[in-house]
């Protein structure tokens, strides 16, 4: 943290530099954020023993068997943590003068500077845009990993093929099969259906085409779709 308090002759305040500003800036963030409040966490009791078992074990030199056991009970149990992190009680203003009287300036340079650069400022009970996008991903992999382990085999399953969820089904990119693939043969959960998604052809095809491809395939699987 830089002092910027100096003796300065009365009259209209210098404008800050760039450095000086976001300094001001990021102090008032650091100081917002020490005093947000810790809500419910999800932590797990046994996760927390079996993490301080893990560690001592892989510190004393232990075989590497022991260590893969107390791995394996810690995927069981599954390593997901939440701890949920609430918004602190102070008021900005409050904060303002704190951080003015540190710096020797006035409250108002201060909510100046984290207005103008609030995007350097970050709130840990905020969801960021990226975030918010990574959780979506995440819960749309497990929910097509969970649907492809009840509809395809382990073997199936193994050889890593491109999955998607359309229409309602689980979709398999059929490489080699063009538009007409085949659906994979087993028994499904009421409700689910497992097809192949074409991928295009190498040479150019117009809409026309590729939408006359796609209701044929989707006629194969007893689906019904209208002509736009």
């Amino acid at each position: 943290m830089t002092a910027l308090a100096t003796k300065r002759n009365p009259g209209r305040p210098r404008d800050l530099s760039f450095h000086e500003r976001l300094d001001v800036a990021l102090t008032w963030n650091e100081r917002l954020n020490a005093q947000a409040k810790v809500g419910k966490s999800e932590r797990h009791t046994a996760l927390k023993l079996l993490m301080k078992k893990l560690i001592r074990l892989k510190t004393t030199g232990a075989l590497p068997y022991k260590i893969f056991e107390v791995q394996a009970m810690m995927n069981s149990l599954g390593r997901y943590v939440s701890l949920e992190i609430r918004p602190p009680d102070i008021h900005y203003p409050t904060l303002d003068r704190e951080v003015a009287v540190t710096f020797g300036i006035k409250p108002r340079m201060v909510r100046r500077c984290r207005e103008e650069l609030h995007e350097f400022l970050s709130y840990p009970w905020k969801e960021r845009e990226h975030e918010a996008l990574a959780r979506v991903a995440f819960a749309l992999k497990q929910q097509i990993r969970q649907l492809a382990t009840q509809l395809m085999t382990p073997e199936r399953l193994a050889k890593g093929e491109p999955l998607a969820i359309r229409f309602g089904g689980l979709w398999v990119n059929a490489h080699d099969s063009g538009y007409r693939g085949d659906t994979i043969q087993g028994p499904a959960p009421p409700g689910a259906r497992c097809v192949y998604l074409a991928t295009v052809r190498t040479r150019v095809i117009d809409s026309r085409e590729r939408q006359a491809a796609y209701r044929e395939v989707m006629a194969e699987h007893g689906v019904s779709v209208k002509e736009q």
